[in-house]
């Protein structure tokens, strides 16, 4: 019991302290406000993990068993001091109300798995000790085993960033399609997708749209999908003063604006800059 107090009292005083943030209570109207304007454009990591597919096996398998376990022991669980004391109910807790996050968006599904490992441990019924040979730690053995992890980690990190592994993506936008926008005059229109690296890479160009998606109006974000969807940016690009255009390489938008005369600065199997002439 008097765990619980301890915790009650832990997470009123974490809820306090989200009021110390520039927009104090707001925060709360935000955060459930936002994702329902976020479904208003497809964004990868706020799609739901997909039931069938082979890369959520993994997630949906831990969500079964953390459910079933939790149902099958949770009630033993919180009646047992010790596992007040060990925090396996707080850990399971946490586990639980991931889970629910996770299967409504992909981002969620990595802290979930952190929290679930744990949790399905605590859950699992604790082996019978008399067909157990007397537990040996071997300290030596654990702390090699543990510096070689760092090593390789450590190691695998480091030759990444040296080599700059493509997959990995350090440079997202190539230095010359950079440089072809800094010498475009104009206001710049890009996608949502690309906002944030133009940030980046280019923070002296004010980007159109980018992902914070909170500073921009619903019908702001409409119009963006609008033109994505159609391919026709003409009234937009009036009212907004439009001249120079980061896009990828086969999108409507460029090949509108191709067709319509405006010049090319850079091209490559991804991107292209264009200027209107």
């Amino acid at each position: 019991m008097r765990a619980l107090r301890a915790l009650a009292l832990t997470s009123v005083l974490c809820a306090i302290a989200t009021l110390a943030t520039p927009i104090g209570y707001h925060l709360w109207l935000e955060i459930p406000a936002f994702f329902v304007r976020i479904r208003q454009v497809h964004v990868d990591e706020f799609s739901a993990p997909q039931l069938v597919a082979p890369l959520w096996i993994p997630f949906w398998t831990a969500a079964a068993a953390v459910v079933v376990l939790a149902a099958a022991r949770g009630r033993r669980m919180i009646g047992d001091a010790e596992a007040w004391r060990r925090g396996d109910v707080t850990l399971c807790a946490c586990a639980l109300a991931l889970l629910a996050m996770a299967v409504t968006a992909t981002r969620n599904v990595g802290p979930f798995l952190l929290v679930a490992v744990p949790a399905l441990a605590a859950l699992m019924p604790p082996p019978k000790r008399s067909f157990l040979a007397p537990r040996v730690e071997h300290v030596m053995v654990n702390c090699a085993a543990a510096l070689a992890s760092i090593a390789i980690v450590a190691g695998a990190v480091v030759s990444s960033y040296v080599r700059r592994a493509d997959r990995l993506q350090w440079d997202p936008l190539p230095a010359a399609s950079v440089q072809a926008l800094e010498s475009c005059s104009g206001n710049v229109y890009n996608r949502f997708d690309e906002g944030g690296y133009l940030i980046w890479f280019a923070p002296r160009r004010p980007v159109f749209i980018d992902s914070r998606y909170l500073p921009y109006t619903d019908d702001f974000i409409k119009e963006h999908i609008r033109i994505e969807q159609t391919g026709n940016p003409d009234a937009a690009f009036r009212r907004y003063d439009i001249r120079c255009a980061y896009v990828p390489v086969d999108s409507l938008v460029g090949n509108r604006l191709r067709d319509s005369g405006w010049t090319s600065l850079y091209r490559d199997n991804r991107w292209a800059v264009l200027a209107d002439r």
